[in-house]
Formats: structure tokens, sequence, C-alpha cells
């Protein structure tokens, strides 16, 4: 087990250290539900890897028929909004009765009707642009969220920590340190303590759920006596672990950007 948890601790440090051009390129993982909250009823679900995207909207034919369109969307770039922007040809498609045994893909019929880009505002948010058979659609949608994340529970892994800005620039540190990480969650109410050879800290405050990912927004103070807030973002549970990128100030004029990748 000793063995186990060293490896992946050194994992999670190359992961963490290691920058990847997907990841760089394309910033949050867009995988997810995403709808609009005052037109419940239709939707899109997006499955991102690396930097492309396959997107599926389940919306209504002009008889009112549930219908549905796939794209596979390639990253653009960060548009002049600053929205990180993926585009790719719509399609329709037709085949077998789902009932048909054996289903024979080659009774499947693929027509492109337009095109379809998604961009995103901000980790939860996006705009959604759409042809079908040059009827253009554009909405506004943000990630849906079906269940509130636990995250209660011990973690061992990495927190990289890099403080820029610094009144004093002996505090301009970049820092990867094996840490453990306690959360108490209560609803929205979240408490994470984490202690590493360096200090030990605690971060108090509320958690929001957004769709697959949660963001938490938190003061925190450390036994080396710094203090400050911060925002877990992109946050990510899982049986086996958590995820999530922070930003936050302390007492010390420092600026925090971090990385947090821990294992259950």
């Amino acid at each position: 087990m000793k063995r186990i948890v060293i490896t992946l601790v050194m994992y999670l440090t190359v992961c963490l250290l290691t920058p990847t051009t997907a990841r760089a390129a394309s910033g949050a993982d867009v995988s997810d539900l995403w709808w609009n909250p005052s037109e419940s009823g239709w939707g899109m679900q997006l499955v991102q890897q690396a930097t492309t995207v396959f997107a599926t909207i389940f919306v209504y034919d002009t008889h009112g028929i549930p219908i549905w369109y796939t794209a596979t969307l390639n990253f653009l770039g960060v548009d002049p909004s600053g929205a990180l922007s993926f585009s790719g040809d719509l399609y329709l498609t037709n085949g077998p009765w789902f009932g048909t045994v054996p289903f024979n893909p080659a009774q499947v019929a693929v027509r492109k009707v337009g095109t379809l880009t998604f961009a995103a505002t901000s980790v939860a948010t996006a705009v959604l642009n759409y042809s079908v058979d040059s009827v253009a659609v554009t909405k506004n949608v943000q990630r849906q969220t079906l269940v509130l994340d636990d995250y209660n529970g011990s973690f061992y892994g990495v927190y990289r920590v890099q403080t820029t800005g610094c009144a004093n620039p002996v505090n301009n540190q970049n820092l990867a340190t094996p840490t453990a990480f306690t959360v108490v969650q209560s609803g929205s109410s979240m408490t994470i303590s984490t202690a590493s050879s360096i200090t030990s800290c605690t971060y108090s405050g509320t958690y929001t759920q957004l769709g697959r990912v949660g963001q938490f927004n938190a003061t925190y103070s450390c036994t080396n006596g710094e203090a400050g807030s911060a925002i877990f973002g992109e946050m990510n549970v899982q049986q086996f672990g958590l995820l999530a990128r922070v930003k936050g100030s302390n007492n010390l004029g420092c600026t925090i950007s971090a990385n947090v990748g821990a294992a259950k």
C-alpha cells in the first residue's frame, strides 16, 4: 500500500507540473449537460477529449416530435470576447428502428444540416449558435446540475501553489508539496483542512454545484501566519480522488494560483 501511495503521489506531481498542450489550449473541460433553465425541455450534452468535443442536441422538429443532431467540434481558440470557442459541422442521422436485431449500420444515413459553434464564456456559461437547413439559432446555456456532489473524506496528493506579486519578493514561489486534505461538507457548507511538511491550513466557506464541477469560495488561515481568500474552481470528485484549480490572495500581498490533485 505504501508503494502504491508513493507512486500515485509521484504521478500526480508529474501531471500537475508537466504542461499539456490540449489543456493549455482549451482551458476548462466543457464535458457536461448544458441547458437554458427558462427553456426546460431541450438541451445539449458535450463530451470533450483533448481539444475535440462531441456534441448532441436534443430538440424538436417542426411537428413537435423529438429529434437530435450531432457535431464533432474542434477548438478554434479564444474569440474576441474572451470565450473559448469550438465549432464543427452539424449532422442529422437516420437508421434502423431501435428494436431491429441485428442492427445494420449500413442502413444509417448521415446528412449535413448546418454548423454548430459553442463559445464558453466562463467555466459554467456559454453561447450556443447552430443552424439547421438555414434556420439559425442562438441560445445562452449553462451547465445543468443534477445532484450535489459529496466531497466528505480524506485525500492525499499534491498541492502545487504558485505565488506572485508578493510584497516581499522572497515569497514569490512555485512549490509542489505532498499534502493531506480533509474535507467536511454539509450541503453548501464546506471546510477543507490541509496538512503538509510546510504548514497546515483551514479553508472555510460555501460550495456551489455547477453541473459536473463545483466551486468553493473560502477564507483561510494557516499555522505559519498566512491567511487570505481562495476560490477552488472546476472542482471534481470521484470515488478515487479530487481535482481543483485554485485562485486567491493572501495577507502577504501575494496572488495565488494553484492546482490540487489528490487520491482518496
